[in-house]
This record gives structure tokens, sequence and C-alpha cells, in this order.
């Protein structure tokens, strides 16, 4: 709940990755696809690797938004 309209645009993770960026760009590019990179897990303390997909929709108001869902990643990667 803390992160809630919490706005990453231009924000890294801990490895300079700017994942959201990446994300944005992707699905306007592209359309869909998937992003790597470390971020917390809030049932867990520390970092963990994460992994999620994206992809862009239009809506039944013809506005364009990107959704995804992601996931923790084991620690084998």
């Amino acid at each position: 709940p803390s992160q809630i309209g919490v706005n990453f645009h231009g924000k890294t993770d801990v490895t300079g990755n700017a994942f959201r960026d990446e994300i944005v760009s992707g699905a306007l590019e592209n359309g869909t696809g998937w992003a790597d990179y470390v971020f917390n897990n809030p049932a867990e303390p520390g970092l963990f690797y994460k992994t999620s997909y994206y992809r862009r929709v239009q809506g039944s108001d013809n506005t364009t938004y990107i959704v995804g869902s992601g996931t923790y990643k084991g620690c084998d990667g």
C-alpha cells in the first residue's frame, strides 16, 4: 500500500535500471513485453529479482493504458 500512487518515472532500481521507463517505452513501441529488475518485496524484507509482463491496451474511453503484472523470482533467478 505504501507504493500506491508513487511515480517511478526516471527512477531506477539499485542496479541503475530505469524499469518503469523501460516498461512504458516497450509497451508504446511493441505493445507487449517483459521487464526484469530488482525491487523490494512487501511480504519479505530485502531486495529481490522481479519480472513483469506488460501490455498496451485501448480502454472503452479511447484512452491508451499500460497494464502489467509482476512476480518475484526465486533465488535461482
